[in-house]
């Protein structure tokens, strides 16, 4: 077992629980209420301004302010919906997690019980963790979108005293990890030790990254950290390297999920691309396929089946995120706020969040850096396209096709090198590598942009 202080903790502040079945537990009532949708919306909404002297300022100071506007963040009317369920889904999952009672501290030390009393509906939430499924194509922010609302809760609760009695307990409301490439269950359980890691400071990645432990090993010591630090929910991202093993009859990682949530109760939320979602298609030649295919597809989304969608031309959101990088007081009455020139931007970016962000920023760069006439706006962004998103018009003409599929496969091509080594390694040697390995990914805004070298810059 391994002890350690958390990087960021807050004690432990109780509030009875309107539900007299949640009343009594530290884990639950230890949770702040949720959120007003307002308040909500207060704390994830990031929209970082241009000062209105912006095309006065040295081109240096200006970059700054372009460069904050690579983490502004549009909240859609969805992102209230998953908060309210993921914070639904952690108290019901705590429901019978309760670390006062008997039950569960001989649950976690092995302490009998005593007196048996039959109870058959009172530990249902145990047989069977919820797991709910978000899915879109990449280039959308569904791992930024999850990862923000996830963000709402406390990194690390710590309880001391609960009702005047002592009860020692790191709580973790949530924890974020993302699917290897090596699709192997240790390689699951790494990233979550990692993940969990990063919270508390233990040193679980350690203890087991070189180890020969076996498969199971590794899915026990999951539960375990589960049960020891209260974690909430869980959520696994990059879902559609792990889906593709639904293919196989023999899948240990499948099972092994199903495991963990079904004997733990810790709820899960799943982000994946459409091609994930695709491998769950029921329908099949064969009909013991289709019920094993049905059976997993009933389980992984037991939760919620929640889709994420790219912007639409018509979405205030698309208009806000025009308001945020063209202000109107920096761009009242030029070209850059005519309905043409949004029909422009959306062609381009086709509504993905991430191609829109970088576009508008690189747009920004130019208008600074070579104050061209307002009538030449068009020109600059489509210039700015043309030599900057070489790579991505495949990907975007067949998301404008409605090829999804095709789409996915472009953007896989323009995976960072380190996902193809990676996907080429096996088990014995991410056993002796150095430290646990971690795949790149495209799918969030927030990852910044190559750098252009300065003859890229001269082209523009």
């Amino acid at each position: 077992m391994s002890f350690a202080e958390p990087y960021e903790w807050y004690p432990a502040e109780y509030r009875t629980h309107f539900d007299i079945q949640c009343q009594g537990n530290p884990l639950i009532e230890a949770l702040y209420p949720q959120y007003s949708e307002a308040e909500f919306l207060g704390f994830i909404t990031n929209t970082p301004e241009l000062p209105y002297n912006f095309f006065n300022l040295p081109f240096e100071h200006a970059q700054r302010y372009i460069k904050r506007l690579e983490k502004a963040y549009i909240p859609s009317p969805l992102d209230y919906e998953i908060y309210r369920h993921i914070h639904s889904e952690m108290v019901n999952g705590y429901v019978h997690r309760n670390p006062i009672t008997p039950m569960q501290q001989a649950k976690m030390l092995g302490v009998a019980r005593g007196q048996f009393v039959p109870n058959p509906h009172n530990n249902k939430q145990t047989a069977s963790g919820s797991c709910t499924l978000l899915s879109g194509i990449s280039g959308i922010g569904k791992t930024e979108r999850v990862q923000l609302i996830l963000k709402m809760f406390q990194p690390v609760i710590r309880h001391e005293l609960y009702q005047g009695h002592p009860l020692i307990i790191d709580q973790v409301p949530t924890v974020s990890f993302e699917i290897s490439n090596l699709k192997s269950v240790k390689a699951l359980g790494v990233n979550f030790f990692k993940a969990t890691d990063k919270l508390v400071g233990t040193n679980y990645t350690q203890q087991w990254y070189k180890g020969k432990q076996a498969t199971y090993a590794f899915l026990i010591e999951m539960q375990l950290l589960a049960e020891r630090f209260g974690i909430g929910i869980t959520h696994i991202d990059e879902c559609q390297k792990l889906l593709a093993e639904a293919k196989k009859d023999d899948s240990p990682t499948i099972q092994y999920l199903e495991s963990l949530f079904n004997n733990v109760g810790v709820p899960i939320i799943m982000t994946s691309t459409e091609e994930g979602v695709e491998l769950f298609d029921s329908k099949s030649n064969s009909d013991d396929e289709s019920l094993r295919k049905f059976t997993t597809t009933r389980r992984l989304t037991s939760g919620r089946d929640i889709r994420c969608e790219k912007l639409s031309f018509f979405d205030d959101e698309f208009q806000q995120f025009i308001d945020c990088f063209l202000p109107p007081y920096l761009f009242n009455g030029t070209p850059a706020r005519y309905e043409e020139f949004k029909a422009q931007l959306y062609e381009h970016s086709q509504g993905v969040h991430q191609v829109l962000n970088k576009l508008l920023r690189l747009f920004l760069d130019n208008l600074h850096r070579k104050r061209p006439e307002p009538s030449q706006y068009s020109d600059v962004l489509k210039a700015v396209f043309d030599n900057q998103f070489v790579k991505l018009k495949p990907a975007l003409q067949a998301l404008k096709n409605k090829s999804a599929q095709t789409y996915e496969l472009e953007m896989e091509k323009l995976r960072d090198y380190k996902d193809d080594e990676l996907s080429q390694m096996q088990d014995d040697k991410f056993e002796s590598a150095g430290e646990p390995l971690e795949p790149r990914t495209l799918h969030t805004s927030v990852k910044g942009p190559r750098v252009c070298s300065e003859r890229e810059l001269r082209k523009l």
